[in-house]
């Protein structure tokens, strides 16, 4: 079989890094809201030595890529968090983590469409639906977009969750560039 050693896979990445291909590329960014109440969001705080606001403030500062769509329908994985976010996997998953749920591990971030097993730590909950069959197309976002989070109060989730429950909420999103720098 074909094997390649760390150096061998190092030493190709930084050839690619170096090469001048780094273009803009247009693309879609989503704003979420948010509703920063998750469970794990004080030890999130406690574990990186922030404080429950400087958490919410540094996750909406910055756009989040989604790099596939999947495990569940519509369920983005997102990257890269900032360096002061990142955290490993929960020692013990949950048997369900609720629909909405935005959360974290390593240095990604994922958005649980449905109550779903789960061993992220949980920030916060979204009201988006990410996945309708009744909308073409089906799922609100494809890799390549990017999301950028924005917080909500409990009175603005539950009259988000009404709407994107009953259809009458759909995501929008505006066209961005990403990338061209170096």
């Amino acid at each position: 079989p074909l094997t390649s050693t760390r150096s061998e896979i190092l030493a190709f990445l930084e050839r690619c890094l170096l090469e001048d291909e780094h273009e803009a590329v247009a693309t879609l960014r989503f704003r979420v809201p948010v509703w920063y109440a998750g469970e794990d969001l004080p030890e999130i705080a406690a574990r990186t030595g922030l404080s429950v606001e400087q958490v919410v403030a540094l996750h909406t500062s910055v756009d989040f890529r989604i790099f596939t769509v999947g495990f569940a329908p519509g369920q983005p994985i997102c990257g890269v968090l900032p360096d002061a976010l990142r955290l490993p996997r929960r020692g013990s998953p949950r048997v369900a983590v609720p629909p909405g749920s935005v959360a974290l591990a390593g240095r990604q971030l994922t958005i649980y469409p449905a109550a779903t097993p789960g061993g992220w730590h949980l920030m916060g909950r979204t009201p988006v639906v990410m996945f309708r069959l009744d909308r073409a197309p089906s799922v609100v976002w494809e890799p390549g977009n990017v999301l950028r989070f924005y917080p909500i109060d409990r009175e603005q989730y539950e009259h988000l969750a009404a709407a994107f429950a009953s259809g009458e909420e759909w995501l929008s999103a505006e066209p961005v560039s990403i990338g061209g720098e170096r």
